[in-house]
């Protein structure tokens, strides 16, 4: 009986806590993109949508995962993210550049945007704006 009973507790314990994943103060989780964040998917079935994964990989540091679905299937990782809070603003930066925001926008209610956008060499090219599934 007190075992049974000590994982019904240990299954309440673990049920209240809140996820990284689902927490809107969190960067971590899946993002997907919509025709309205980013115009270029506007003809894009909603299955297809390009997504985002984000991982925590360190104290202030993530790891990103980009998955497109056109014109075939591909994924895009990007290791080592960080995320900064500077003049009241959640900014990523990669390799000691500007790559992108964390951000709050009209219209969203409390979720927060994030959007990539890095350029890590003359040909290549990567870019994701989405909001948290």
């Amino acid at each position: 009986m007190k075992s049974i009973a000590a994982f019904l507790l240990f299954v309440l314990f673990l049920s209240c806590q809140k996820s990284s994943l689902s927490d809107p103060n969190s960067i971590e989780g899946d993002y997907v993109t919509s025709a309205f964040l980013d115009p270029s998917c506007t003809a894009v079935e909603p299955g297809k949508l390009p997504t985002l994964k984000v991982f925590r990989s360190g104290q202030q540091n993530y790891d990103m995962v980009i998955t497109r679905y056109l014109p075939v299937k591909s994924t895009t990782e990007i290791s080592g993210i960080k995320l900064i809070e500077e003049g009241g603003e959640d900014k990523l930066v990669y390799q000691n550049k500007s790559a992108g925001s964390w951000k709050k926008v009209e219209g969203f209610g409390d979720q927060k945007i994030l959007t990539i956008s890095i350029q890590s060499d003359p040909t290549q090219f990567t870019y994701f704006v989405g909001q948290k599934k």
